[in-house]
């Protein structure tokens, strides 16, 4: 998903070649960070914060990337100041996500569909991308890396979000229609508890979760809002 990313990296003027690997396994590092601890999109300069903290308190158990901490903080430095500020189509992105209330799940899915997306058309700027661009990528998905019908479908639907809310014209349509789409299940009315009945499991419920429960059920809050709370 990065390796564009990579082959920024090795552009870089002014850095040898040893530093750069260096500094690539260090950002390796940091994704995979982000992505154990599920932090979201690295990009998130939140996010390399956290890291670095996590990784001063646990330094003396870290032996196994001691090369790597060497290089950490420059690393950062640079992955932040050159590849992140100049990221206007992650940042328009994420921006576009928060002013539509998108729930965190939403804003990580489709986040890590631009990035896929930004690492097939490099060195294209996603800022500057085709409907052309996204027909390929899409094509790829199905083709080389065999995505299932609804991985095919989220893809669309991400990019589609980013060309209307951040390109500001449409995706083409043509490709959603080869999409296969599953038969529509049969629906079932759900089951309703009655107000007895839910006192009776929020009692059920330890103290510390029964606000919480509460909460949600009066609120309507997804489970990952109320977590964030």
């Amino acid at each position: 998903m990065y390796d564009w990313v990579k082959k920024r990296l090795q552009q870089q003027s002014g850095v040898r070649l040893q530093q750069r690997d260096a500094w690539w396994r260090a950002l390796q590092w940091y994704f995979g960070y982000c992505s154990k601890k599920s932090l979201g999109d690295p990009f998130n300069v939140e996010n390399g914060n956290i890291f670095l903290k996590d990784i001063q308190l646990h330094k003396a158990g870290l032996s196994e990337h001691i090369e790597e901490w060497a290089h950490l903080e420059d690393t950062l430095n640079w992955f932040f100041a050159e590849v992140v500020a100049l990221d206007i189509a992650g940042q328009s992105m994420r921006a576009a996500l928060r002013s539509q209330s998108m729930a965190y799940r939403t804003e990580k899915a489709y986040m890590g569909c631009l990035r896929r997306f930004q690492a097939y058309i490099y060195p294209v700027d996603a800022m500057r991308a085709q409907g052309s661009d996204l027909i390929s990528f899409l094509e790829h998905l199905k083709e080389e890396k065999g995505l299932s019908a609804s991985a095919q479908r989220q893809s669309y639907q991400s990019l589609s979000f980013f060309f209307s809310y951040v390109l500001h014209f449409e995706a083409p349509k043509c490709f959603a229609h080869k999409v296969p789409k599953n038969e529509v299940p049969s629906m079932q009315s759900p089951a309703v508890l009655s107000k007895e009945q839910l006192h009776e499991l929020f009692e059920l419920l330890p103290s510390r979760f029964r606000c919480m429960a509460r909460l949600q059920y009066g609120t309507g809050l997804r489970t990952m809002e109320l977590l964030r709370l």
